[in-house]
This record gives structure tokens, C-alpha cells and sequence, in this order.
């Protein structure tokens, strides 16, 4: 019997050093950048759980939950042991998943100087009364709101631990899928943005229900970090335009990573081909798809950038592709984010242009599964929207040669008529084409319509914005993402009708 017990004991030990050491990821190249970066800071890391009670707002009702009066959640914090003034990090998670899922990002970046701070928020995480409902990531935006009001008033406190940790100055929000659209929320809508926040980061975030016009307002660092087999939120559909939608944007890609994988929980299902075949399991077991209720409109209207859209087919991938290995995952989004903020925050500026300069040049060279890219049509700071009359007399009898952003390698030669007749040349590497028809402006938009050429767009007005920037414009699409880049000139004699 004694025998038998021993077994058995040795056997569960064995097994949890298994789960706890098998199947570990390759490991880095010692001499490479990425090993260096992925080393912890010098500073001891304190991990602590906060309760925090929003008594100015309460819970809604949610399934055979009555809601509350009052909005407590918890807020799992990690700070450097000493730290003085370093930045503050606001992580947002998932649907279905809790603070601790950012557990090795706060871990990591608590070690080179922050203070990171992951609630647990009421109705999104996957032991919320009621059920758990995407839907109340309209409440996290001041959710986050009230965490940093919390942390800021402890840190003006002399008696409170953390007196003077924080500089208010360099404040970053970040989050995955669920909790990349609050980051995106919080750091941009137009009306309830929290301007204190200067740094964003969505990780494998939606997208789709934002324009252009939603991130409009502010002109702040932000990332995306997504992969392509994505079964949860698609990579096409949230990831792929976001540099279009957001100038300046650094979207890092990482081949053959799952939605499951970029969460701390995901180290468990590393023997799993993908993560995201349980997690669409339960994914799809907590969403009413059959549901035509929306709460769009409860985040913002079109005038906010919000748009009606429906959402994109989420799991549907058949079969799901198998994934790397969410160690891996979680060592990549290590190296992206902490050197995206480093960049941006470090206190030393060696520090921040040696991250700036991995996260540009050296990340993707070293590690295959890893590309980057950063829009290099940032907005500057004379960006400005024309109004009517301005559209009517910059585009009045002009060369306008064209850089197309929406299709690929596409170019264009428009001549712009102050008649309100406009000819349009364009090729790519493929094909060429002339089209013509009528221009005119009105309500701040340029309109075109296309009266011969590409059936597909003849009859079709379409009214955009119209940026300039510098000596350049910028025009964008009815959606607000940008449709091309141009430089205008004065017709020449032998062009002209």
C-alpha cells in the first residue's frame, strides 16, 4: 500500500514539473539583442491585489444578475521594489479571462521600472455574475479611468507604499482582444478618451467598428500586435488596415501565433496544435451570435468614427492551422511591447533609442516569425482638414500625382478642373485605366463622381476629407481610412484639355 501511495505521489510530481518545464520554447540566440531584451530589469518585483470601489457608478443587470449600486473590482499590480517615479502601464483583458492574464507582461516590465495595474473587470471576465457580457466594454472605459485616478491618488500620498512611484506624465494603456478595444477606447474616443494617456497598445484588438475618424482626435504612439491565423479575431478584418486608420501606427505581426496564445493562461495548453480551438469552444458557448440586439451605439455614433458594422466571422477557421508554441508567443509580445514603451519611455535616452531601434530594424531580422511594420506617414503637427472653400480652390486647375495607400503599388495622375471636371489616370503593376467624370466639395468633403471608366465605379459619388500636411495632402475614404497620398502642381501647358 505504502509503495503504491509513493508511486502515485512521485508520479503527480513528476507530472507537474512536467507541466511546469516540458515543452519549452528554443531558446534564444545568446548574442542576440532579443536575448538581452528579454532579460528581467534589476528590480525586485512586488505583486499585490487590489479591491477597488467605484462608488459613482454601478453594475448593470446582466442575465439572473441584478446589477449593484456600486462598481467594485479587483486590480492585480506589479511595481519594481523601490521604484521612483516610473511609468504606469494599464493592462485590460480579455473576454472570458481576468488581470492576471497580462500576468507575464506586468511581471517584466514591473522589473525595468513600472507599475502595471490589471483589473479584473465586472461583467467580461469568465466568472461574472450574470454570465460574462462584451457588451460592458463600454464601462471599462472609465473602469480604467477610475484605476488611474486610484493609483495617482496613492502616489501623491507620503504615507501610502506607493508615494511618488508613479510619473503621471508617462502613462500607457494596453489590452488584449476584449481589452484591446477598451485600450482603443479609453486612449481615443473622441468624447471620453482619458487624456492622460499617451501611449497605446492593442494586442490582437477589433477594430472593425472604428473609422478613421474615431482616432482622429489624438496623436499619440500606438501598436498593434496580431498573427494572421488569429481564429478569434481575424487578422484581415482588425489588424491588417490599422495603419490606414491610425498614422503612424507599428504593426508587429507574428507568424503562426494564436488569439489564446498572447494570455498568461495560454502556458498550459502549450501541447495543444493551436490554443484557439478550446478557446472558440468556449468563446462561442458565451456569445449569442443569433442575438440581433447590438450595442454599438452605446459606444459611440458615426459622428464619434463608430460604425454599425457587423462583426467578422469569428471562428470559423476549418481546420484551425496549428500555432507556435505560446511560450514562444509570449517571449515575442514581451519583446514588442516592452521595447515599443522603453522607446517611448525609458528615462535614459541610450535606453529608449536602442528600443526604438530594435522595435524598427533588429526585431524582425532576428527572429523569423516577426515582421514590422511602422507607417512612415505620421501625422505632423501642420496637419490640417480643409474646409469647403479651401478643397474648392487648392483643387481648381491642378496636376495631382497620386500615391494610392488602399491598393497596393497603384499610382495616379489626376488633372482637377476649378469647372468641376476631373480626369483621372491610374496603373499598377498589372493594369492601367483612365477615368473622368465630376468633382465638387461641400460639408468640409471632397465628392467625385466617376461618370466613364471603371464600371465598377461609375455612378458612385464618394465624399472624403481632405488633409494637408505640409506640402502635401492627404484624402481619405468614406470610412476615414486613407485613400492616397498627393502632390499637386500646376498643369502643365502641353496636359492641359
Amino acid at each position: 500500500m505504502k509503495r503504491a501511495l509513493l508511486f502515485i505521489v512521485a508520479v503527480l510530481i513528476l507530472g507537474g514539473l512536467y507541466l511546469a518545464f516540458g515543452k519549452q520554447p528554443p531558446a534564444l540566440e545568446q548574442n542576440s539583442q532579443s536575448h538581452q531584451l528579454l532579460k528581467p530589469g534589476d528590480l525586485a518585483v512586488i505583486h499585490e491585489e487590489l479591491l477597488l470601489t467605484d462608488r459613482s457608478r454601478g453594475i448593470d443587470k446582466n442575465g439572473d444578475y441584478e446589477g449593484a449600486n456600486e462598481r467594485t473590482f479587483t486590480v492585480d499590480l506589479w511595481r519594481g521594489d523601490g521604484v521612483q517615479g516610473g511609468p504606469l502601464l494599464i493592462y485590460s483583458h480579455g473576454f472570458m479571462s481576468t488581470g492576471r492574464g497580462g500576468d507575464y507582461l506586468g511581471k517584466h516590465l514591473a522589473s525595468l521600472g513600472y507599475t502595471v495595474a490589471a483589473p479584473t473587470y465586472p461583467l467580461t471576465n469568465f466568472n461574472a455574475p450574470g454570465g460574462p457580457n462584451p457588451a460592458d466594454v463600454v464601462n471599462q472605459i472609465d473602469d480604467v479611468r477610475f484605476v488611474i485616478d486610484s493609483l495617482l491618488a496613492r502616489n501623491a500620498d507620503q504615507e501610502d507604499a506607493l508615494y511618488n512611484s508613479i510619473d503621471p506624465t508617462r502613462i500607457a494603456a494596453a489590452g488584449l482582444s476584449l481589452g484591446g478595444m477598451t485600450t482603443e477606447l479609453v486612449a481615443y474616443h473622441p468624447r471620453r478618451a482619458d487624456q492622460r494617456i499617451v501611449a497605446a497598445i492593442s494586442i490582437a484588438g477589433p477594430t472593425y467598428t472604428f473609422t478613421r475618424r474615431f482616432f482622429a482626435e489624438r496623436s499619440i504612439p500606438f501598436m498593434m500586435v496580431a498573427t494572421p491565423i488569429d481564429a478569434m479575431v481575424p487578422y484581415a478584418d482588425n489588424a491588417a488596415n490599422i495603419q490606414n486608420k491610425i498614422p503612424g501606427a507599428v504593426l508587429v505581426t507574428i507568424e503562426n501565433g494564436s488569439h489564446a496564445g498572447f494570455g498568461s493562461q495560454a502556458k498550459w495548453l502549450r501541447w495543444f496544435s493551436n490554443p484557439d480551438s478550446l478557446g472558440c469552444d468556449a468563446l462561442m458557448e458565451n456569445i449569442d451570435l443569433s442575438s440581433d440586439q447590438t450595442w454599438y451605439h452605446k459606444i459611440g455614433s458615426p459622428e464619434d468614427g463608430v460604425i454599425e458594422a457587423d462583426a467578422p466571422r469569428m471562428c470559423r477557421m476549418n481546420p484551425i492551422p496549428a500555432a507556435m508554441n505560446p511560450l514562444r508567443q509570449h517571449q515575442l509580445n514581451t519583446l514588442a511591447v516592452s521595447s515599443f514603451l522603453q522607446c517611448h519611455f525609458a528615462d535614459q535616452k541610450d535606453i529608449a533609442d536602442a528600443n526604438c531601434e530594435f522595435l524598427k530594424t533588429v526585431f524582425a531580422d532576428e527572429i523569423p516569425e516577426v515582421s514590422v511594420s511602422i507607417d512612415q506617414s505620421a501625422p505632423s503637427a501642420d496637419e490640417q482638414a480643409l474646409n469647403t472653400e479651401q478643397i474648392l480652390n487648392t483643387f481648381a486647375d491642378v496636376r495631382d500625382d497620386a500615391a494610392i495607400q488602399d491598393s497596393a503599388g497603384s499610382t495616379a495622375v489626376n488633372h482637377w478642373y476649378a469647372d468641376g471636371r476631373f480626369i483621372n489616370h491610374w496603373q499598377n503593376a498589372n493594369d492601367s485605366g483612365t477615368n473622368s467624370g465630376r468633382w465638387s466639395a461641400r460639408d468640409n468633403k471632397r465628392c467625385v463622381l466617376i461618370e466613364s471608366g471603371m464600371e465598377s465605379l461609375v455612378g458612385r459619388e464618394r465624399c472624403g476629407s481632405i488633409y494637408r500636411r505640409g506640402s502635401h495632402y492627404v484624402t481619405l475614404n468614406p470610412d476615414g481610412s486613407v485613400h492616397a497620398l498627393h502632390s499637386l502642381s500646376p498643369i502643365p501647358a502641353d496636359e492641359a484639355l
